[in-house]
């Protein structure tokens, strides 16, 4: 599964991505627009955002699964070729083999009349020329591998007969056998309780690194994202509007959509006589965005600049972008308030660690690995709209 391009080098590099539907009357909506991320060797990125904001239809557009009358354009690079230019017989190789899909709903990703090695041996048989019988001995091995107990006898088992994160293991299963460089994880704790989400992303964790896989997380579950990916790209409205490496975006954040998120994380100790925090108002509906900054609408810190002025993405340096008019000047507050210098170092005269602000989530702990917050598991940010 290791990836021959250098470590250095983006093994998923996406380029002004978009998706567009057509709609009665000649004019058309466009739910992802021009969305851009390095996907590095190895790497684990968050896509986190509410429910509709065009995560899972990235991840569709990435796979190219957005069937006509959708069209999908921009670039899909993945060692040295554009995916979106490959003819279909061509991407049915590289879907398995380059890059695999875990779906969020298992029991609707498996065929419920076929047993469940049955379904892996055909995603291996996809990816390789070997006979039923070394499939069938390989469908065993990948069940094995993701923690299914008695694998050689649940093989011959139906989805209905396996719990809902025992499914979960199969569709891991499943994206596994083709050995791919990539895999997009979308939601795939949703409907799993608390112990069973973290023993997934457990799993997700431990494959990844015995086998030198890229991940792309999707998930609206801030506690996971924190938990498992080392950068974090927050979407709302079809754009990027922040990426940052996990632990600066959990310490502050630029765009005040990615700090309304945080805000409404929902703590163990939230009181139960008051509200549950929420970002204000709804999502802009893809065929209906507000003119100037979509955000701006429901933003708490909006200008009459905000609502004409369109904004585009602002290099912060250090890897860490923000998509606001008002981005630089937000991140010089941040720095400021914590004694930062303009690239994100210790002011002059300073010195010392820097203790992270108040943001709903603990601080990194000094047992964890020190790129990584601490874990979150089960810290969600409150939405009011349908799936993404």
């Amino acid at each position: 599964m290791t990836s021959d391009v250098p470590a250095s080098e983006p093994v998923l590099s996406v380029r002004d991505l978009s998706v567009r539907f057509p709609t009665r009357g000649g004019g058309a909506i466009t739910p992802v627009r021009g969305v851009d991320l390095d996907l590095r060797r190895g790497g684990r990125l968050g896509l986190v955002g509410e429910s509709g904001s065009g995560k899972s239809l990235t991840a569709l557009a990435l796979m190219r699964l957005i069937r006509p009358p959708g069209r999908v354009s921009g670039r899909l690079l993945m060692h040295g070729r554009n995916l979106l230019e490959l003819p279909e017989r061509q991407m049915v190789r590289y879907r398995g083999s380059r890059i695999a899909m875990v779906y969020q709903n298992p029991m609707s990703a498996l065929n419920p009349v076929y047993t469940i090695g049955r379904q892996i041996a055909e995603a291996v048989r996809m990816a390789k020329p070997v006979s039923r019988r070394q499939a069938h001995s390989r469908a065993i091995e990948l069940l094995d591998e993701v923690g299914v107990p008695a694998a050689a006898r649940r093989v011959d088992s139906y989805p209905h007969e396996f719990s809902g994160g025992m499914r979960q293991r199969v569709v891991i299963a499943m994206a596994l056998a083709g050995e791919p460089d990539v895999v997009i994880a979308d939601e795939p704790t949703t409907a799993l309780d608390v112990t069973t989400q973290a023993r997934v992303i457990e799993l997700l964790g431990s494959l990844a690194d015995r086998h030198g896989l890229s991940v792309m997380l999707i998930t609206h579950d801030l506690g996971v994202a924190a938990t498992f990916c080392d950068d974090i790209h927050v979407m709302y409205a079809g754009r990027i509007v922040e990426r940052a490496d996990v632990h600066g975006f959990f310490g502050h954040q630029v765009h005040p959509y990615a700090e309304a998120l945080l805000s409404s994380v929902c703590g163990l100790d939230a009181r139960v006589d008051e509200p549950i925090p929420a970002v204000p108002g709804q999502p802009p509906l893809p065929g209906n965005l507000p003119p100037g900054c979509s955000f701006a609408p429901r933003c708490t810190a909006s200008t009459e600049r905000c609502c004409v002025e369109v904004p585009v993405p602002v290099d912060l340096g250090g890897g860490r972008e923000a998509e606001c008019l008002y981005a630089t000047q937000r991140a010089g507050q941040h720095a400021g308030a914590l004694g930062l210098g303009p690239a994100g170092g210790p002011a002059v005269g300073q010195g010392g660690p820097v203790a992270a602000p108040e943001s709903g989530l603990d601080p990194p702990e000094t047992d964890e690995d020190p790129g990584k917050p601490a874990s979150g598991a089960g810290l969600h940010a409150s939405e009011g709209s349908g799936r993404g």
